[in-house]
């Protein structure tokens, strides 16, 4: 296996989550309620979105070819959550369907990690 690297996406603050990745916005949104702070990765080909607000950090991992490794989450998981549990959540398939069929944009996998910020 290749070895894991995070790479920052340089999309412009400016443009919109919606516009670059329509489908993974909406299920963002519909896990996620608020948003102050978001960054784009991506690992190997799975694109990374870390999103954060003042209650919890989630993490979406989405790959259009191949199925999400273990590997991939946990390096994900590492790298971008703090210690402890997160919750590993499972994209219904009714839910991608919705989207991607709105959005004419289809993804293998999609892998949601949720963390609750207790402060």
């Amino acid at each position: 296996m290749a070895k894991l690297r995070l790479f920052e996406t340089p999309i412009q603050a400016k443009v919109k989550l919606k516009t670059m990745f329509p489908v993974l916005d909406e299920i963002l949104r519909e896990y996620c309620k608020t948003v102050t702070y978001w960054k784009v990765y991506t690992v190997n080909h799975t694109t990374v979105i870390f999103v954060k607000n003042n209650v919890e950090t989630v993490v979406l991992l989405a790959n259009p070819k191949v199925k999400i490794t273990e590997a991939e989450v946990a390096f994900v998981k590492e790298k971008l959550l703090t210690a402890g549990d997160a919750d590993k959540l499972q994209i219904p398939h009714e839910v991608r369907d919705k989207y991607e069929a709105q959005h004419d944009k289809h993804y293998k996998d999609i892998v949601l990690l949720k963390q609750y910020s207790i402060d």
